[in-house]
């Protein structure tokens, strides 16, 4: 389970699915009604086809490691 503190150190971490494909960085975290605890992240990936947005639950998400500054998603 990941603690509150572990999600609030996560912005500007690289975003990385299961197979390890690249899904882009956390631009910022989306609050619900709980003020304490983010509901989800938004993910930025800039291409070639410019740049597009990805909101992702926190339930995807599987570790966050802040030495590596890399948030590891859960298969779907």
């Amino acid at each position: 389970m990941l603690r509150p503190v572990d999600l609030h150190n996560c912005e500007g971490f690289t975003v990385y699915t299961a197979d390890q494909r690249r899904v882009g960085r956390v631009s910022h975290l989306i609050y619900g009604h709980d003020l304490d605890t983010p509901d989800a992240v938004s993910v930025v990936r800039h291409g070639l086809t410019g740049t597009q947005t990805e909101i992702v639950p926190i339930g995807r998400i599987d570790l966050i490691n802040p030495t590596t500054q890399i948030v590891q998603l859960r298969d779907e």
